[in-house]
């Protein structure tokens, strides 16, 4: 273009001083200028480039619960003990137990309930409880402690009421309070507890299941990423090596996610500590580690695509999260 210009210039002048133009040299050469420099564009074409760097994800706290994977059927008066190991990670945290009776949602005795406490000791009995379930004398379906006191695992024990074939489920949540940061968990000894007696078939003893979740969606911006905190504790039934998956799914139909896990910090896609990874775009992404003495990971979730949200000027996805060993 430029080469273009030059060339229409000296063309200019050439025909000026042939007919004899009253302008000089000077003349011509400032009106070929100013020529020039209008001709160039005012604007550049070309696409900014950013040179910010991508912002650091997003720290959500998850809730870990602990399940029975069975129904457990009592028979009359019968005992039993669950455990849930906490990791030591656990001090301060709200737990929430719960139990469904599967025949008995109204709870009325006459028909067979659960009655139940909980201790952070295998040898502590019911006047050391920290909640039990009938507080009044009636027993229901919940119990809770505000805080837990030590890093103790939990220990809920329990028996059936005066009436056969009490048929239930059992559930523990404990929820992070703000403030309260998981720290890195090491096997400094034998991760199996011992109890105050050894189970018999009538006061069996069961490992409670860790699940974790998020206790709401989360939303999570277009190409922004989420670090997500939590352990598990091995139990007799998985072994000291067991395998971890996790699950991040969207709910609002719209957006998509890549998963990585790993097993210390810094959590970055392409990163040294990165033990597993599914980096595909999908709406249900599902992630599983090697087999491994897994401690304290981190999953990283990356966003991708979600419902346009005009006042925050970017799209906007939701996803829900659950991790469990395999």
């Amino acid at each position: 273009m430029n080469t273009l210009i030059v060339f229409a210039s000296c063309c200019l002048l050439l025909s000026l001083q042939a007919a004899g133009s009253p302008f000089g040299y000077d003349e011509i050469h400032s009106m070929s200028k100013k020529y020039t420099e209008k001709s160039e564009p005012e604007t550049a074409w070309a696409i900014p480039v950013s040179d910010s760097s991508a912002p650091p994800p997003i720290n959500v706290s998850v809730v870990t619960n602990y399940i029975t994977t069975e129904v457990q059927t009592l028979a009359q008066e019968a005992e039993i003990t669950f455990i849930g190991q906490l990791c030591e990670q656990s001090k301060g945290f709200e737990v929430e137990v719960t139990v469904l009776l599967n025949n008995n949602p109204d709870w009325d005795p006459s028909v067979g309930v659960l009655y139940y406490y909980v201790v952070d000791d295998p040898n502590k009995g019911s006047s050391a409880a920290l909640c039990n379930n009938s507080p009044g004398g009636t027993p229901q379906a919940n119990c809770t402690v505000k805080a837990w006191p030590s890093n103790g695992d939990i220990y809920i024990k329990g028996h059936a009421g005066q009436s056969e074939a009490v048929s239930f489920t059992l559930s523990v949540t404990m929820k992070q309070k703000a403030g309260i940061k998981p720290t890195p968990f090491f096997f400094d000894k034998s991760p199996f507890r011992n109890l105050e007696r050894t189970p018999s078939a009538n006061n069996p003893t069961v490992y409670l299941s860790q699940v974790v979740t998020l206790s709401s969606i989360q939303p999570l911006g277009y190409h922004k990423s989420a670090l997500l905190a939590f352990t598990f504790c091995p139990t007799p039934q998985t072994g000291t090596r067991y395998e971890v998956q996790s699950a991040t799914s969207a709910t609002d139909g719209h957006s998509s996610y890549a998963s990585y896990i790993c097993d210390k910090l810094p959590c970055v896609v392409d990163g040294e500590n990165v033990i597993a990874a599914n980096g595909r775009q999908l709406p249900s992404n599902i992630v599983q580690t090697e087999s491994g003495t897994w401690k304290t990971l981190y999953a990283l979730i990356v966003g991708w695509g979600g419902v346009w949200n005009p006042p925050k000027d970017e799209y906007i996805g939701h996803f829900i999260f659950d991790a469990q060993t395999m």
